[in-house]
């Protein structure tokens, strides 16, 4: 079974590839003989030059590591990891399936967790995905904001005229346009500068306006999120994950599928009842404005 990876256009992954198994007593991996090539599975374009980083294949031990940097949303690529000539004269080739999709919510994945747990078999990654997945929503939702690094468009109706606006998620790394019933705002000019805006997503009128008051409507485009999600978030879901994984293992159900989990995990687990991940949920929160 081909290693699957899972990733948003803007994210950027360091992937490794095991040859342990395959690889006999006192055989190494010579890095100058290494490849690794990209296609897309539907068209068979080669797209190595712009979904692989040049230059970032390294050997560690029995793994060959490579740095995954793009792709285009919705496109499924096959990346063939080739050893070339080993130390004993053999060659070796693993496949790496990597699908791109920026409306995956996903704060860790499968294999982070399988090496948490010492998990080598495949045959519970299906639901160890699901709850991956379910873990990341109530995170999320918990937290009342995305971690994804995207492009993001809110529409705010203010009840009165505030000079401030408390953008949805961060932190924000660019403000591509503010338009204010169909008028758009200038960041900066020689001669005017209407509005400025943190990393922390406050949006603030400078010019001596407001935001006005509904109906009228301001729209903000904006990109914001993590590239690389936060370390301590991805422990969170980790640990979420690996104790209902055990959970469900202990009463002989991990081999389900996931049924109406994502329900019963929302209702069913209180970020207070586990320290860790209450604090990261708090970091993390979108604030009050």
């Amino acid at each position: 079974m081909a290693q699957s990876i899972l990733k948003q256009t803007a994210e950027r992954k360091t992937v490794g590839v095991d040859y342990s198994p395959v690889l006999a007593t006192g055989e190494t991996l010579i890095l100058g003989n290494i490849s690794v090539t990209a296609t897309d599975v539907l068209t068979g374009t080669d797209y190595t030059s712009t979904v692989i980083q040049a230059g970032t294949e390294t050997v560690s031990g029995d793994q060959i590591l490579f740095r995954v940097i793009a792709g285009a949303d919705g496109t499924t690529y096959k990346i063939v990891v080739n050893t070339g000539l080993t130390s004993s004269n053999n060659i070796h080739e693993e496949d790496v399936i990597l699908v791109v999709n920026d409306d995956i919510q996903l704060l860790a994945t499968v294999d982070e967790v399988k090496r948490s747990l010492g998990i080598t078999s495949t045959d519970d990654d299906v639901l160890m995905f699901d709850l991956v997945k379910s873990s990341s929503d109530f995170v999320e939702k918990s937290a009342n904001r995305s971690f994804n690094f995207k492009t993001y468009t809110e529409t705010f109706y203010p009840e009165a005229g505030v000079r401030e606006l408390l953008l949805e998620n961060f932190p924000v790394t660019a403000i591509s346009s503010v338009v204010i019933d169909g008028i758009t705002l200038d960041l900066a000019t020689s001669t005017i500068r209407n509005y400025v805006w943190s990393k922390d997503g406050t949006l603030r009128r400078v010019d001596g306006g407001v935001f006005p008051r509904e109906p009228a409507e301001t729209v903000v485009v904006y990109k914001a999120g993590f590239e690389t999600v936060p370390e301590d978030v991805r422990h969170a879901v980790r640990k979420m994950v690996s104790r209902e994984y055990l959970r469900r293992l202990k009463e002989g159900i991990a081999s389900e599928k996931l049924g109406t989990y994502e329900v019963k995990f929302g209702a069913g687990f209180s970020e207070d009842g586990d320290e860790m991940v209450k604090g990261v949920i708090h970091r993390y929160r979108k604030r009050p404005l």
